[in-house]
């Protein structure tokens, strides 16, 4: 959501302050970067526990 207003807001400055309106951008794009990184770290997590409780059942179970 945040990402929307940046741009929106990149968007109207474009014509009168092109500056601040790079910046925005940049700042839309920043968000990106970081959610995308976040969703890999999530993931990676969920796969680990995946992974542990899979171990752990086999262990008290047997394969």
């Amino acid at each position: 959501m945040a990402q929307i207003t940046l741009r929106r807001e990149s968007k109207g400055w474009e014509h009168s302050d092109p500056i601040r309106s790079d910046a925005l951008k940049r700042k839309a794009e920043g968000l990106n970067g970081k959610m995308m990184e976040m969703s890999g770290e999530i993931n990676n997590d969920i796969v680990k526990a995946i992974k542990k409780d899979k171990e752990a059942k086999e262990h008290r179970f047997g394969k």
